[in-house]
């Protein structure tokens, strides 16, 4: 279990700093590994999908 939320978190810091550093790839791969974790509840899941969204529709024209 702890290994699994340790893994959470490195894998949402990835997505938060590629985020910042405009590396919308890297930051796209790993939401999208976020949210395909078994070990994640309904909410939590809505929750990274929500920011994703708000996350490229606001950067929707810059590359990916």
């Amino acid at each position: 279990m702890l290994c699994s939320v340790i893994f959470v978190i490195i894998v949402m810091c990835l997505a938060l700093v590629a985020c910042s550093m405009k590396a919308y790839g890297v930051c796209s791969k790993a939401f999208i590994k976020l949210e395909s974790l078994d070990t994640l509840t309904p909410e939590q899941r809505r929750q990274y999908e929500d920011l994703s969204v708000e996350i490229f529709t606001k950067y929707a024209n810059s590359e990916y």
